[in-house]
């Protein structure tokens, strides 16, 4: 198979005409995180790597490798803002003075993280505690919730994008904006027309199956967002598009996206109908003791994680009519319609 890409240095490499990954690294699991440059008289960023200086002096030597500075970026282009992927770009933006684009709702969130953060705190303790976690997990998770916050840096100024938009970049090349909420609610996938090259972010990965977060603002502002449910729309929708390189947030381009969408697809429909079998034959259960009938004991560190896939596999199972939930003491507890 011909490779996606050409290696210009330790990160930099080559996938289009004029199109460059970087890689660079993250103190998170998940490892590396993928910036892209797309050249021109304007260039473009997509993402933007993690807050600091070595994120900074990683970028500028990968840039180097083609000839290129950090002070030529005119745009950047954020995928979603976990902070792998959105933490750089304030630092990028003062360098080169670039115009900072991501999803319209969350540019105020962006604006003042921190008192973003400071606003879910009190709503995730409430949900933990609905969910069934005890002391253990909340300090877990309060522990968690203030290296997030340390670790988060804001960014003024940022521009809104919505679903349709297109961007028009000097020289003739439009890029096109889709909204791709599931792995979070500000998931956006850009389409460079002239290449079909699609920007994926964390929407859609080729070796790792995207969480689908829970997301904090979702139940804090009222905003009946189901996280799975709207990941499998999302998933549907992007195997229709012209696509023919996906360039994702983790890893390098691959193609044939439209069979890794299936692909996801039906390891999320897999992982529903054991749940659905796990409360049918256990329920009612709580989310948390669903959580280790389905991953195993749940370490405190893995709260989050796990709380997001079993609640979003209970609410796609919701909106089919399978399942119902009723509160108890405090804690929810959810079973199949019908069964007693």
């Amino acid at each position: 198979m011909k490779p996606t890409e050409s290696q210009l240095s330790e990160r930099a490499f080559k996938i289009a005409d004029d199109i460059y990954r970087i890689s660079v690294p993250t103190p998170y699991p998940v490892g590396d995180v993928n910036i892209y440059f797309i050249d021109g008289k304007k260039p473009v960023l997509i993402d933007s790597g993690v807050v600091g200086e070595r994120n900074l002096r990683i970028l500028s030597e990968a840039l180097a490798a083609f000839g290129r500075k950090i002070e030529v970026i005119d745009t950047i282009l954020l995928t979603h803002t976990h902070q792998d992927h959105s933490g750089g770009a304030n630092g990028i933006r003062r360098l080169s003075g670039a115009k900072v684009h991501a999803a319209g709702w969350v540019t105020t969130h962006l604006a003042d993280i921190k008192k973003a953060f400071e606003g879910y705190y009190p709503v995730m303790m409430d949900l933990l505690k609905r969910a069934g976690f005890g002391d253990e997990a909340l300090n877990a998770f309060g522990q968690t919730f203030q290296s997030l916050k340390s670790a988060s840096k804001s960014c003024p100024s940022v521009m809104p994008l919505n679903e349709g938009d297109v961007l028009e970049i000097e020289g003739g090349r439009q890029i096109k904006v889709y909204e791709r909420p599931g792995h979070s609610r500000s998931d956006l996938l850009f389409l460079d027309e002239p290449t079909q090259i699609a920007f994926t972010g964390d929407h859609v990965l080729e070796h790792i199956t995207p969480n689908p977060t829970l997301e904090l603002s979702a139940v804090s502002d009222g905003v009946p967002y189901k996280s799975l449910w709207s990941y499998q729309n999302s998933l549907r929708a992007t195997i229709e598009l012209p696509i023919l390189l996906a360039a994702p947030g983790h890893g390098a381009p691959f193609r044939y996206l439209p069979k890794r969408c299936n692909d996801i697809l039906a390891m999320q429909n897999r992982r529903i109908e054991r749940t659905a079998k796990v409360l049918a034959e256990h329920g009612p259960l709580s989310l948390k003791d669903l959580g280790n009938r389905l991953f195993g004991h749940v370490k405190s560190y893995d709260v989050l994680l796990t709380l997001s896939e079993s609640l979003g596999a209970v609410e796609v199972l919701e909106s089919q009519g399978r399942v119902t939930r009723e509160l108890e003491n405090g804690v929810e507890y959810f079973r199949i319609f019908g069964k007693d």
